[in-house]
């Protein structure tokens, strides 16, 4: 930051940030006093507590002008992130001035405002934990269910209240891509940036009308914004996203699609894919929302172009006055663009189905599968619970041949839609009639895509034991149900046995 610049600061909030950093100006014992500090925020680190102080700046997209403008965006910033994180944000606190000392909490003449939190060590934000393979799949599956589950409490943008959304959506397309090609002009990644240019402007006119549905069916919501993987941190074992943005209602009302879009696609360019699709598939299977997997793709592009942008312009990456892209063979900017590559033109789609007895592991394979290869997974056990609530959870009807039908068709639908969406798709199901494996095959063949069948198998001692112990599952197969599978199954022919993954 310029001198004067620094300057104007202090003389806007009548006090200078250092005096600050003093033990007698907090309300409570301080173990350390460390500055950190953005472009728009002073953040003031205590050991306990971190205080966050909006600067009295102004620019095209933020307005902190005015004290009474700091205060409401505080108080925004406590709100919208308490949703995504309630035990992080704590308060907003006034900062005054009692005689030559500055005080926090003294609410008699306040010359600025801050927001408290709960201080955490950065080594909890997930992007330095994947740096130190520090962050289990099962916390990142806790993660996206929750998501989901506070996804459905979020405001939802009206199409009459926001009827320019779709729009908007194209417009900040094409100002990231128009930004790259003049970074990377004259550049050998200019190439790419212009395919993937070209890539987004066809796949947003494919998704256009996915788009209007989804603002139509309460998709587009108040969200957190900004959630890539240096603002979700895990702590007491919890993953939780903070840091929201608060200042701009352009970056917030989005499809939710869209801010998962973004963490998924942070996974898979810090090398991690296996927990970008864990993460994509609990918060699907939580949500239910899997119509959004027709629009997915176009947000992974977007959220990596981004993140690719928004690289170059951090300051510590141009060491040099005049620094060029070209300079650098492999700039940290260059596995965003390497991961939008991949989903627009690196993923081929295609189609697996398990196959096996109730407590075989199909669902294990197919978490394996989807994890290994990318895409998403559908399960049987998950659309049959969620028809038998809608009819009244009868536990006579939920394994019989009428749900199951209804079951088998609603997992062909969705495998179908999934694979136009080009993405590949695991069905999780038993199989265990050729009547209901055949159509599959025929999808596969009709859209030309790879058909596999994962076969699961365990010694009948072992089928039993694991269904009697299982708790907390989406299956509620029993024994009966196990009995009655063994004695009418259709084993799988020979031109099945041609399919089977190794």
């Amino acid at each position: 930051m310029q001198v004067g610049l620094r300057l104007l600061l202090f003389m806007a909030t009548d006090f200078l940030i250092e005096e600050l950093l003093c033990a007698a100006a907090f309300p409570h014992a301080v173990e350390r006093l460390e500055l950190m500090e953005t472009h728009i925020s002073w953040v003031i680190l205590t050991g306990k507590y971190a205080y966050k102080i909006k600067k009295p700046v102004q620019f095209d997209f933020v307005d902190y002008s005015t004290l009474e403008r700091r205060k409401n965006f505080c108080q925004q910033e406590l709100q919208l992130n308490r949703r995504f994180a309630p035990d992080l944000y704590l308060d907003v606190v006034p900062i005054s001035r009692a005689g030559p000392q500055l005080t926090i909490g003294d609410e008699s003449q306040p010359l600025a405002w801050a927001v408290k939190m709960r201080e955490f060590p950065q080594d909890a934000i997930l992007a330095q934990r994947l740096d130190h393979d520090e962050l289990s799949p099962e916390s990142v599956q806790r993660f996206g269910e929750e998501l989901a589950r506070v996804h459905a409490g979020l405001a939802t943008a009206t199409p009459a209240a926001r009827p320019c959304l779709t729009e908007l959506i194209d417009r900040q397309s094409e100002e990231n891509c128009e930004f790259l090609r003049e970074v990377f002009a004259g550049d050998r990644r200019l190439d790419l940036v212009r395919r993937l240019h070209h890539w987004s402007r066809w796949e947003y006119r494919y998704c256009q009308t996915f788009f209007e549905e989804r603002l139509a069916a309460g998709k587009v919501r108040k969200c957190h914004g900004d959630m890539h993987l240096k603002n979700v941190l895990q702590l007491d074992g919890q993953v939780m996203a903070f840091d929201g943005i608060e200042f701009n209602d352009e970056l917030q009302w989005i499809d939710v699609m869209s801010e998962l879009a973004f963490p998924v696609m942070d996974f898979v360019a810090r090398g991690r894919p296996d927990l970008g699709w864990r993460l994509l598939n609990a918060y699907c299977e939580s949500s239910g929302d899997y119509d959004g997997v027709r629009v997915l793709r176009y947000y992974l592009v977007y959220r990596a172009l981004v993140r690719a942008k928004v690289t170059w312009l951090n300051p510590q990456h141009h060491p040099v006055a005049g620094y060029s892209p070209a300079d650098d063979p492999a700039g940290p900017w260059d596995r965003y663009l390497k991961a939008a590559a991949s989903f627009a033109f690196g993923m081929p789609s295609g189609l697996a189905i398990t196959h096996g007895f109730s407590g075989s592991g199909k669902s294990t394979r197919a978490l394996a599968f989807i994890q290994a290869n990318g895409g998403i997974r559908i399960r049987s056990d998950v659309e049959r619970t969620g028809m038998m609530e809608q009819s009244g959870n009868d536990p006579v009807e939920k394994y019989a041949t009428e749900t199951s039908d209804r079951v088998y068709q609603r997992l062909l639908e969705l495998a179908t839609m999934i694979i136009e969406a080009g993405f590949p798709v695991a069905v999780d199901a038993t199989f265990l009639k050729i009547g209901r494996r055949q159509p599959f095959m025929q999808l596969a063949q009709q859209r030309q895509v790879p058909f596999q069948i994962l076969d699961c198998d365990a010694p009948p001692e072992e089928l039993r034991r694991r269904i009697k112990a299982r708790y907390g599952d989406a299956s509620e197969a029993t024994i009966e149900v196990l009995k009655q599978q063994m004695a009418s199954h259709d084993p799988l022919t020979t031109t099945e046995l041609e399919y089977l993954s190794p």
